[in-house]
């Protein structure tokens, strides 16, 4: 069971760079180029059910993927598996990225989650 309460990330924007010397940014520049990336994201997924996250280009789907995952860190909110805190999902969440060297091309998706499981000890029912 996987419930995700509230989870809020946010990520700081380059300031833009001035050629003029001694031009300065005046005030707090965090909350200037602060952009919000998921803000109070709640969803409750069951034993048995899937989860399919849609969007555009730069919503914060990875994003959320990696919360979940424990690569990211929240600004705020907690996830909760199997009812405790995400301290450590190794073994309990598989995690690809198209961009990874962890996807066979000629594999579907199933068939790319069974092996790497079966790497990772995991039990995998056809």
């Amino acid at each position: 069971m996987l419930n995700v309460n509230n989870i809020t990330k946010y990520f700081l924007k380059r300031p833009p760079l001035y050629k003029k010397a001694g031009y300065y940014i005046t005030g707090n520049i965090e909350e200037r180029f602060r952009q919000t990336v998921l803000k109070d994201v709640t969803f409750n997924l069951r034993k048995g059910e899937a989860l399919g996250v849609l969007g555009k280009n730069g919503a914060g789907k990875t994003t959320l993927i990696k919360i979940i995952s424990n690569i990211v860190i929240p600004d705020k909110g907690e996830i909760l598996i199997d009812g405790r805190k995400n301290t450590s999902s190794i073994g309990k969440i598989g995690l690809v990225l198209n961009n990874e060297r962890s996807f066979f091309w000629k594999l579907n998706a199933f068939d790319n989650l069974v092996f790497f499981g079966k790497l990772y000890g995991m039990l995998c029912i056809q």
